[in-house]
């Protein structure tokens, strides 16, 4: 029998500097370990662990600094497996923004989402 979906929302507020992007990323981190069977390090967990997508309006400063870029297509989106990627927001124009959204909707699947500053 099937386990079925698993989701989970959870909403970050706060001040500058009060460490949201953190808490974030150490939730991240233990959510993509779980999807792997195998134990990752710190270190891999970024290019092994389970897909995390981070959508940042410009990075975040170091916070995301661990992630790939990824260019939010359909072909950016076939060839991510597994790992953490990131998409800075600010690359694009209000028109271009629906696009990125419209491809997550279709292509992104069996994944964490991360919207940092955004």
């Amino acid at each position: 029998m099937s386990r079925g979906r698993d989701t989970l929302v959870a909403s970050f507020t706060g001040v500058t500097g009060t460490g949201k992007s953190y808490l974030a990323k150490q939730n991240a981190i233990a959510i993509s370990r779980a999807a792997v069977r195998h134990k990752l390090t710190d270190k891999e967990v970024f290019r092994k662990g389970g897909k995390v997508l981070v959508l940042s309006q410009t990075g975040s400063g170091d916070s995301w600094s661990e992630c790939l870029n990824l260019k939010p297509n359909q072909e950016g989106f076939a060839n991510f497996k597994r790992g953490w990627r990131l998409v800075k927001m600010a690359v694009y124009d209000d028109s271009k923004e629906i696009d990125v959204f419209q491809n997550i909707f279709k292509y992104f699947k069996n994944g964490v989402i991360i919207l940092d500053d955004c």
